[in-house]
């Protein structure tokens, strides 16, 4: 039998806290992007995993889609005030919990970041991924920037050797260590805000495969009502991102 639950908590932290200022100057992030606020959210979701239900495996499951909505800009003054709603379907067979974090400075909503997580699927199995078919597809290459990736681990205390070691990656079936999805999630934002005429209203991922350090990535993407919405793959043709959505504020391209 499955039944819902809630969990509501809130914490505060000071602005500086996930300032991270030499990280925010490597990705080229503004003092007041929201997209900030994703990373105290997902370190909040990493250590409160053990006072939920034991019914969860909470070892099976990933994030499946990560969602932002900027609402005003963040003020570097103020502390952030974080109300972090918790839901799940406490089932062994499929347990699905979810978030959403409402982010306030001086009682005013600014920010909203939404996570929902699915059950991990073996590595070697991935599911067949059909690439849309754009009338107007733009192809934009990255390629893997490790100064950036140790810098991004060291400032969220990632010390997970799928990460960090060829040796431990090559055991788990990896050919390389494994980069952030959470860095790429930024370099996503960095990229359409890098538009001068443009502003991220929300920005959402659907999470697919785990990237590889050393692979190239390529980005496909196509102009929509108000913004952009896409796909990102390896040179493998690995789906990373198996779909994003880019919503701009209206007047502003």
């Amino acid at each position: 039998m499955q039944a819902d639950f809630l969990q509501t908590e809130c914490f505060v932290l000071p602005f500086e806290e996930i300032h991270f200022r030499n990280f925010r100057e490597q990705l080229d992030v503004h003092h007041g992007d929201v997209i900030l606020t994703v990373l105290p959210v997902m370190q909040f979701y990493s250590t409160k995993l053990l006072s939920w239900p034991l019914t969860l495996d909470y070892m099976k499951l990933l994030p499946q889609t990560i969602a932002v909505s900027a609402l005003h800009p963040l003020d570097p003054e103020q502390n952030l005030e974080f109300r972090v709603q918790w839901t799940a379907l406490p089932s062994i067979e499929e347990p699905l919990p979810a978030c959403r974090a409402d982010v306030y400075q001086k009682g005013e909503l600014r920010a909203r970041v939404e996570v929902a997580f699915h059950q991990r699927q073996p590595r070697y199995k991935p599911h067949q991924f059909q690439a849309p078919k754009y009338a107007n597809k733009e192809n934009v290459s990255w390629t893997f920037e490790e100064d950036l990736k140790t810098s991004f681990l060291e400032v969220t205390g990632c010390e997970d050797p799928m990460y960090l070691s060829e040796e431990f990656s090559r055991a788990m079936g990896m050919s390389y260590p494994l980069f952030p999805d959470l860095l790429l999630l930024f370099r996503l934002w960095r990229w359409q805000q890098g538009h001068e005429d443009k502003k991220v209203k929300r920005i959402e991922v659907t999470l697919g495969q785990p990237a590889l350090s050393s692979r190239t990535l390529n980005l496909y993407s196509n102009l929509v009502q108000d913004g952009v919405r896409g796909y990102l793959l390896d040179d493998l043709q690995r789906p990373i991102f198996e779909d994003f959505s880019i919503q701009w504020e209206m007047g502003r391209h």
